[in-house]
């Protein structure tokens, strides 16, 4: 069963390599480390991520669970990963060449989820 803590894990991974480039003073980064590193800890960091997104112009429209492969007959199961503690709801669809992400919140790669 999927939570709203994971949806959220899921957001902030995504988003924090974009909010790392938009914060432009050193007390906005050090917010982001700390919310990053109250995610790590199991805290949810919601409200304060929607803040965050608000002061550095960063939109934020919530996590979007979109699977990107078809299960309907006919159709091969895409190579997909996901987060590597199991923490989010974040998928990834590898395309030919292209290197697997790093989660940006535990800084791990992401792992081949089985079909």
């Amino acid at each position: 069963m999927v939570t709203d803590a994971q949806d959220q894990m899921a957001h902030l991974c995504v988003l924090l390599p974009v909010l790392a480039r938009a914060a432009r003073t050193p007390e906005q980064s050090t917010r982001l480390a700390g919310m990053v590193d109250d995610a790590r800890g199991g805290r949810d960091v919601t409200d304060e991520l929607v803040k965050l997104c608000r002061v550095l112009g960063v939109p934020y429209a919530g996590p979007v669970r979109n699977w990107p492969w078809s299960t309907s007959a006919g159709h091969t199961r895409a190579e997909v990963f996901g987060c590597p503690g199991g923490t989010c709801t974040r998928v990834w669809v590898r395309q030919p060449g292209v290197p697997v992400p790093r989660c940006a919140v535990e800084n791990e790669p992401l792992r081949l989820l089985e079909p």
